[in-house]
C-alpha cells in the first residue's frame, strides 16, 4: 500500500515537472525577465551622461533652520553604588613580580635567512609575518615560509 502511494507521488512530481518545462521551453515568461529580452539584473541603458559643475563653483548648501537643529544630552558616568562594603576585586598590594628582560633577539624568516629547511627568498610582497610562542619554540610564517626557533634563536625546522 505504501509503495503504491509513493508511486502515485512520485508519478505526480514528475508530471508537474513535466508541464512547467515545456511551459518554459514554449517562451513563457521566466521570472526576472522584463519582457523586452533584458534580465532584471541588468542595469537598464543610459539616458543621459551629464556632467556637474566642478564643486569650487557650486554654492554651499544652506544650513538647517534656526531651531531645527537637536541636542543630544550627554551620557552621564555610572556613579560608584553607595555601600561601604570593599571592593573583592580591587588590588590592594603591588605585584612582586617583575617582567621578563628582554635579552634574546634574533633574526627571523627573511631575505637572505638560512636555516635547516634551506635558503629564504622573497616571493610575494608585502611581508606578513605572524609569530607564536610555545613553551619551548617560536614559530615564525611570513607570508608562504615558515621557521621554527628555539627560544635561543637556534632555526631547529
Amino acid at each position: 500500500m505504501q509503495i503504491r502511494s509513493f508511486a502515485a507521488a512520485v508519478a505526480a512530481a514528475l508530471s508537474v515537472l513535466t508541464i512547467v518545462s515545456a511551459a518554459t521551453a514554449a517562451g513563457a515568461k521566466q521570472p526576472g525577465d522584463d519582457g523586452n529580452g533584458q534580465a532584471a539584473s541588468d542595469p537598464p541603458a543610459a539616458v543621459n551622461y551629464d556632467t556637474s559643475l566642478p564643486l569650487r563653483d557650486m554654492a554651499p548648501a544652506p544650513g538647517p533652520a534656526a531651531g531645527t537643529k537637536k541636542e543630544h544630552p550627554q551620557h552621564k558616568y555610572p556613579v560608584a553604588s553607595s555601600t561601604s562594603a570593599a571592593d573583592p576585586v580591587v588590588q590592594s598590594t603591588v605585584g612582586d613580580a617583575a617582567a621578563p628582560l628582554l635579552s634574546t633577539n634574533f633574526d627571523g624568516v627573511g631575505q637572505g635567512f638560512s636555516g635547516p629547511s634551506g635558503t629564504f627568498g622573497v616571493t610575494s610582497a608585502p611581508p606578513d609575518p605572524n609569530g607564536a610562542v610555545g613553551p619551548l619554540n617560536y614559530v615564525e610564517v611570513v607570508n608562504t615560509s615558515f621557521a621554527v626557533f628555539n627560544k635561543s634563536g637556534v632555526p631547529l625546522y
